[in-house]
């Protein structure tokens, strides 16, 4: 038995014959993996079906056959250049079985690709092979492609089910057929001789069929997706089942073939397993043609469309066609006329000198391959949605896992769950692209299946997380939650939040309602207050999130942080921050929570900017999270502003005020950005730095002393007249701790 994925290098000789073919030895490594539908081979010449010209090129070339789609995609490997064609026809006697009816190809199975299970196989005993004892097994076969009769022959290593190979996996994989060499024998004569080496029946290699260096520039997205999963213990054993699964579900779910899935890696914390990889973009549609020059259809129905400037848009025409399943098609330049097929069996062909003829090189249905922001939105919408989501057996007492195992029949003792909880394209190897950073959804909590009474704006195509983004960026009003819904891609923003009108809600089984979460902004340190001498307080009081939202949108000081306490529902604000807070200040109250704005919150960032020749201090290997709180601690100055550099993960702390126009300048950056602080530790917006040695508004400086004595005799007076209403009013009422607290209450509206 053979799996479904395997790897060997090969050695043909062919010894020549008396027509004049002269003796030939070549040599190719072989990928093959059935689930993923793709084949890889490694030669040293420019192989059948490139239209790139490779005259150039001293190879190797990496050659990989994407069966999803009927794609070829050649590597000059010296020269990292790319040609994208259709897998050619005569690939049928290789990894492809040809379909003589539809004259359309499909990949060969794993028995099939060493033709294995064409016919009965009778044993002929034992020979040797490279020294090696082996088990021969002969049969007649009539069906290789431009051969005749042929004996063949095939040599499987005795005592292989004793043998384990040589991949990751060689502790436990047994291997039960291991062929060593394969000979072909025509009219009683050595037609070829395939020797085989290394052979590997190991998933491949994560990076094997990488196809990257055909999609150059901005046809590529790299992500990051994180995983929630109870315990990381098991995954130094399970990675390379996780790796294998989660690049078959990403496939899945962004609607793909998984060629267009590259670079996957795997790496995990405590609880959270983090799968990264490439989304490529889509191959042109004309490279799944087989194209047929100077020829057209004779006697079909079809469908003409007009005014059509190349063969790719009418490849294109052919692969959107909703109205039946094109696979064949007719391009004629001179008149602009894309003539498409009603049939799928191969049309009868004419001679013309106007037109070319393209037929699919698969058989069964196709996919129309999404393009890259299509396959980007469908991704996201199902990480969001809680849809992507895989699970597999525990590995037994020799540590392997049987991926064959129904995994929804186990309990959940014997199986491990993994679920994807967020995606971002903000990953270090993507510096450079400005796209949307979906940690915006961490402002909001998820309320499944229900949506909002009414709605401010409604925006129809769009991501969940885009959605989140057009709420959070809001100008107009007050955006305080939204509902998106999945399958129509709608969304509706509202300025309700449930919080102060529980009864907006409403039951919808294809929506699910986001909300504000403005603890999203501030760290939280449980069981502890700050704040019990605050006198800014709020009753009646529902949820953190909705004491967060008095805080951030306070605005009779700046206010830093808030205590929340669950049983008396109360918000305390004040403008402390926890880490800057007196020790003593700092209680312990169990049913209480402190929490500080996050400091990432104080500075406003310019994307692709940097402050220029102005570091006062340079930090390696942080986030701009602890870049922020560097910055904010720092003591040996004022810092103002930081830059962060995410492609070396570089924080570089500055105490160059951006906000002040014209004294501090910007230059360009592809990998940096700048933070400006938007308030300072002890500092309000009355305080200057200039120590008063310039004048200001026009005033003198004799003015302004004159101003000075004058407020002077004013607040004495002041004083006066607030200790004699104290002593009337005040201290009659006995406080003995000489503070007074005042209460603003604030109820929820239920109308």
């Amino acid at each position: 038995m053979i799996n479904n994925h395997f790897y060997y290098r090969e050695e043909i000789s062919n010894p020549g014959n008396d027509d004049g073919d002269f003796p030939m030895i070549s040599e190719s490594d072989i990928w093959y993996d059935y689930d993923l539908q793709l084949v890889r081979f490694d030669e040293r010449t420019v192989p059948a079906g490139v239209s790139a010209d490779f005259s150039m090129s001293s190879g190797p070339f990496r050659v990989i056959h994407d069966y999803g789609v009927g794609v070829q995609y050649t590597i000059a490997v010296d020269m990292n250049e790319c040609s994208v064609d259709p897998i050619p026809l005569d690939s049928k006697g290789f990894d492809a079985v040809y379909n003589i009816t539809r004259q359309t190809l499909g990949m060969r199975k794993p028995m099939q690709f060493f033709n294995l299970n064409e016919t009965t196989y009778l044993y002929a005993g034992q020979r040797l092979a490279r020294g090696q004892q082996c088990d021969v097994f002969q049969a007649v076969l009539t069906n290789i492609p431009g051969h005749g009769i042929v004996v063949y022959e095939v040599y499987f290593l005795s005592g292989a089910d004793d043998i384990t190979d040589r991949g990751s996996d060689s502790d436990y994989n047994s291997i039960k057929a291991i062929p060593m060499r394969i000979m072909m024998w025509e009219t009683g004569t050595l037609d070829q001789q395939y020797e085989i080496h290394d052979f590997d029946q190991d998933s491949a290699q994560a990076n094997a069929f990488d196809v990257t260096p055909c999609f150059p520039g901005q046809s590529s997205i790299d992500f990051e997706i994180a995983l929630k999963v109870k315990d990381t213990n098991l995954m130094p054993q399970l990675a390379p089942y996780v790796g294998q699964l989660m690049l078959l579900q990403v496939s899945i779910d962004a609607g793909i073939t998984p060629v267009r899935v590259q670079r996957t890696r795997l790496h995990w914390t405590n609880h959270n397993v983090y799968f990264e990889g490439t989304l490529l973009g889509a191959a042109p549609s004309l490279a799944k043609y087989e194209i047929s020059p100077a020829s057209a259809m004779s006697g079909v129905a079809s469908k003409a469309l007009q005014n059509i400037a190349d063969a790719l848009t009418c490849a294109q025409q052919c692969d959107n066609l909703d109205e039946w399943n094109c696979v064949q098609f007719d391009y004629c330049g001179t008149s602009m006329v894309c003539t498409l097929a009603k049939v799928s069996n191969p049309a009868t062909l004419t001679n013309t000198s106007q037109c070319d003829h393209y037929q699919r090189v698969l058989g069964g249905g196709f996919d129309q391959q999404a393009q890259l922001d299509q396959v980007w939105t469908s991704l996201k919408n199902r990480v969001y949605g809680g849809q992507l989501v895989i699970s597999l057996p525990l590995p037994d007492s020799s540590g392997k896992v049987d991926l064959s195992i129904d995994t929804t029949t186990l309990d959940d003792t014997k199986k491990i769950i993994l679920t994807a909880i967020t995606i971002t394209n903000q990953v270090v190897s993507n510096v450079n692209r400005d796209g949307t950073s979906t940690d915006v959804m961490s402002q909001f909590q998820t309320i499944p299946q229900k949506a909002g009474k009414g709605y401010k704006t409604m925006l129809p195509g769009l991501s969940v997380d885009e959605c989140a983004s057009n709420c959070v960026g809001e100008e107009t009003y007050n955006c305080q939650s939204f509902h998106y819904c999945w399958e129509a891609g709608a969304c509706f923003l509202s300025s309700l939040h449930p919080d102060e009108r529980p009864n907006m809600l409403k039951d919808n089984p294809n929506c699910d309602l986001y909300i504000r979460d403005y603890t999203s902004n501030f760290d939280k340190f449980d069981g502890q207050t700050v704040l019990s001498g605050s006198n800014t307080i709020y009753q009646n009081v529902m949820s953190a999130s909705e004491c967060a939202k008095l805080c951030t949108y306070y605005n009779t000081f700046h206010c830093e942080s808030f205590d929340f306490c669950t049983d008396v529902n109360t918000c305390f604000l004040g403008q402390t921050h926890y880490y800057d807070a007196p020790k003593g200040n700092i209680k312990q109250a169990p049913s209480c929570a402190h929490y500080s704005r996050a400091y990432l919150q104080d500075f406003v960032a310019k994307s692709h900017k940097q402050v220029r020749l102005r570091d006062n201090r340079v930090i390696q290997g942080v986030n701009p999270q602890q870049c922020a709180k560097l910055c904010v601690e720092e003591g040996s100055f004022t810092c103002n502003s930081f830059d962060y550099c995410g492609n070396y993960s570089e924080c570089r702390l500055s105490d160059a005020s951006v906000s002040n126009t014209g004294q501090v300048t910007l230059e360009s950056s592809a990998s940096c950005d700048v933070y400006s602080r938007q308030y300072s530790s002890g500092q309000t917006a009355a305080q200057t730095s200039d120590g008063g040695s310039s004048s200001s508004g026009g005033y003198s400086r004799g003015a302004m002393a004159g101003l000075g004595f004058a407020m002077i005799v004013v607040g004495i007076i002041l004083g006066l007249v607030a200790l004699v209403v104290y002593d009337k009013f005040i201290a009659k009422r006995g406080g003995a701790d000489g503070m007074a607290i005042s209460f603003s209450k604030h109820e929820n509206s239920e109308s």
